[in-house]
């Protein structure tokens, strides 16, 4: 599978970020100083999707004299401020666990996994991350738009 690199571009840069590569798996033809542009994906974050590249030595730079030092990768990753890579998107918020019950009614027999049949008229109660939230309308709201 190609090769995708994102970069983090320090405040102190240019508003544009290059990407140089060599030394590429399969072999593809090295960029030229200071390199190709990346794209801006957002809240200062750049990609560049290889074509056929695997693997590769990459320096990131602003064209302007700064610039990362000698970098290799093998898999997708993001390249961070603490000049250290990490394989998901270290600013990615992190996703709540919901734990999901129903309350029964007419029986009074406490809560019930939603695995269960219920079979009668049912309350429904939710927990995020082990919590009852304070604004239970705002959370369901909430998850309802992380499910689309």
């Amino acid at each position: 599978m190609p090769l995708i690199v994102h970069f983090k571009r320090p405040s102190d840069w240019r508003n544009t970020v290059n990407i140089h590569y060599w030394d590429t798996t399969p072999a593809v033809p090295q960029t030229t100083w200071p390199g190709v542009a990346m794209t801006a994906e957002g809240d200062d974050w750049f990609i560049h999707r290889f074509e056929t590249a695997e693997t590769a030595s990459v320096v990131f730079n602003d064209g302007a004299g700064r610039q990362s030092g000698n970098l290799r990768r093998d898999q997708e990753g993001w390249y961070y401020r603490n000049n250290q890579w990490y394989d998901t998107n270290p600013e990615r918020p992190q996703i709540p666990v919901v734990t999901a019950y129903f309350h029964r009614h007419r029986q009074g027999k406490g809560l019930v996994h939603p695995d269960k049949s219920l079979g009668e008229a049912a309350n429904f109660l939710f927990m995020i991350n082990g919590h009852k939230p304070k604004a239970p309308a705002a959370a369901m709201s909430l998850i309802a738009r992380l499910a689309r």
